[in-house]
């Protein structure tokens, strides 16, 4: 195998060429589509199309197989081609992106890189280095390497030599389903891995859902039957539940596995032991699950890929068809020539009713709601504020200034202050809003710096002079005795400036006396009355706080009623313009172009029988290749 993607005889000893797949039945139906697309001007629908029909020129058939994260993918593809180890699947390793496995004479591998012009180029590695490349596990956080791109490995298996191809893909995360699903158009067919040990999670009926809207075959490996004996059951369970997700007429295949069993036949131990080797494999479930494989897959990928074709045909036409519904009905009511201006006169009238009377009660209502629950707010607000206070001054009151304490209040009073904004702002809106959702007026949110010029904000002189009466703060400074204040030998008295206290020191004979008692009993009795006077100061802050806060949510609530009143008439107004501009235009149009809206009404009606001549046309051909579910 050539890593580049190319292909040399020893890929596929039976190569399928595009002249044995194509028929002209497809073909034409492929072109007539492309044609209808067009008409309805959703040439982005071409190119699916288009790319689905020229995989049939691909000389092999590719798997992709897909499931949720430790279901066993990796597990069933390493056991499919007796390779225990090729691809990573240790207990801490899942894979992260897509790896194609194809067949090569020696076993090799490569990551996939894109090039500044955009090209896929691939990059040779060490095949013991893949897990490195392609696990989460060995990937930096928030780091994208190469082979976030994807990563191919050639393996000298005999079923690859077939022309088989198998695509492992990550879990159904949002991040891995991307990966998974990008990997679905490059599919055949689809093998979906679920785990006999777990339930069906909605993640993989979802993802089983969207997957057969592009492919038509599906088959469901359950994994691990070795560790629950009554796997039987659990079949019988989980069929009913699949067949919801699976429309009628897609092929369905549901192979019990065990590559625990497989591996085990395969190891050197087993090797001398024919008997017991070909029980482990007969137990696996893996001869059913090749000859799925060599039959259906191989054996039927012309049928497969015509399938798909006709599938991605459906899919893209039931959109058009959607459309072209919607355009028919459009024109039709069009063409009765006023008929559509009922429902306009009857929101005309409703908006009139609101912009009357209704508007200004609403607001007045709903605005004396906001006020009431802003005013109570405010007053929790001030309740906290002092009991915050009160717990600083208990913990640190000895070391906190005025300046200190009054700042506190200040930074506090700012933030009740955003606090209140931010309510005024979101419960104005949220009127905003369901007036919008009743009437569908696109209003837009209103910003509060429109409606609100000054907030709160702490009157610092005020809040001094309800302390005036204190006359020093001496009770809170701590008193040092300065080393060059000592006079050897004699008596000296030092005259501190920190209230004038007087210290006698007596040095001499190692003995200090100092007569402070009298000035203990002074400086408890401030500290005391000093509390106390800063406890008064912070009550009578915050009463007047609430006082002012009170005046200035009266002054937002009057400013912003009169505001929303006015933004919310002129989007009315704005609404009731353009619905009676539309009324006038219908009616020029009903006087003056009623032919050509009988001719766009035909047209658009022709489209739609011609999409559903296409529709029958891809029934017709899809009959033939639906095949009975089947559970092995």
């Amino acid at each position: 195998m050539q890593i580049d993607g190319s292909t040399t005889p020893s890929d596929a000893a039976t190569p399928l060429t595009a002249e044995s797949l194509a028929t002209s039945e497809i073909s034409s139906l492929v072109d007539d589509f492309s044609a209808f697309a067009t008409a309805c001007e959703r040439t982005d629908l071409v190119g699916s199309a288009c790319r689905e029909y020229q995989r049939w020129a691909t000389p092999f058939a590719t798997v992709v197989v897909i499931g949720e994260t430790k279901r066993g993918k990796t597990s069933v593809i390493n056991a499919l081609l007796d390779a225990s180890g090729l691809l990573p699947c240790d207990v801490d390793v899942a894979t992260s992106t897509f790896i194609e496995v194809r067949y090569s004479e020696v076993p090799v591998a490569a990551i996939l890189q894109t090039q500044p012009d955009g090209s896929t180029v691939p990059v040779p590695i060490d095949l013991s280095e893949l897990h490195r490349w392609t696990s989460d596990a060995h990937r930096e956080p928030g780091s994208r390497d190469p082979a976030s791109l994807g990563a191919v490995v050639g393996f000298p298996s005999s079923l690859l030599r077939t022309g088989l191809r198998i695509i492992d893909t990550p879990g159904l995360n949002p991040e891995h389903a991307r990966v998974a699903f990008s990997a679905i158009h490059r599919a055949d067919s689809l093998f979906m891995v679920l785990d006999c040990t777990a339930p069906i999670s909605q993640a993989e009926l979802d993802f089983v859902a969207r997957a057969l809207q592009f492919r038509s075959s599906v088959c469901f490996i359950m994994t691990k039957v070795d560790l629950v004996p009554d796997w039987r059951k659990v079949l019988e369970v989980n069929r009913p539940v699949l067949q919801k997700v699976v429309p009628a007429g897609v092929q369905v295949r549901v192979f019990p596995v065990s590559s625990r069993f497989k591996e085990l036949a395969g190891s050197a131990a087993m090797a001398a032991q024919q008997g017991a080797r070909e029980a482990l494999i007969a137990r696996s479930g893996f001869a059913a699950l090749e000859d799925e494989l060599h039959n259906n897959v191989l054996a039927g990928v012309e049928r497969l890929r015509r399938s798909n074709v006709l599938k991605v045909l459906d899919s893209s036409l039931s959109v058009l068809l959607k459309e072209q519904e919607i355009a028919v009905l459009t024109a039709r009511k069009e063409s009765v020539g006023g008929s559509q201006d009922l429902g306009q006169l009857q929101e005309v009238e409703q908006l009139r009713h609101l912009q009357r009377s209704a508007l200004q009660t609403r607001v007045t209502e709903q605005m004396a709601l906001i006020r009431t629950r802003i005013v109570r707010q405010l007053a929790d607000s001030a309740h906290e504020l002092l009991s915050q206070a009160e717990t600083l001054l208990e913990t640190d009151g000895k070391h906190l200034t005025d300046e200190e304490l009054l700042d506190f209040v200040e930074c506090s009073v700012a933030e009740i202050d955003l606090t209140i904004r931010i309510a005024m702002e979101n419960a104005i809106n949220a009127l905003v809003s369901r007036v919008d959702q009743e009437f569908q007026l696109g209003i837009p949110p209103l910003e509060i710096e429109r409606l609100v010029v000054e907030g709160l904000t702490l009157n610092r002189e005020r809040a001094a002079n309800s302390s005036s009466g204190i006359q020093d703060d001496s009770g809170f400074r701590t008193v040092q005795v300065a080393a060059s204040s000592l006079v050897p030998g004699g008596i000296a008295l030092s005259s501190f400036a920190s209230g004038n206290i007087p210290i006698t020191m007596v040095y001499g004979a190692g003995v200090v006396v100092t007569q402070v008692l009298g000035f203990l009993s002074v400086r408890r009795a401030k500290s005391n009355r000093r509390s106390q006077e800063r406890r008064q100061m912070l009550r009578q802050t915050v009463q007047q706080l609430v006082q002012d806060g009170n005046v200035v949510i009266a002054e937002w609530h009057t400013r912003c009623q009169s505001v929303l009143r006015d933004h919310l008439a002129g989007a009315i107004q704005d609404r009731l313009q353009s619905l009676q501009a539309s009324i006038e235009r219908n009616k020029e149009l009903t006087r003056s172009d009623a032919a050509h809206r009988q001719r766009v009404a035909m047209e658009a009606d022709g489209l739609l029988r011609r999409g559903r001549g296409l529709r029958e046309r891809i029934l017709q051909l899809a009959e033939p290749l639906r095949v009975p579910d089947l559970v092995v």
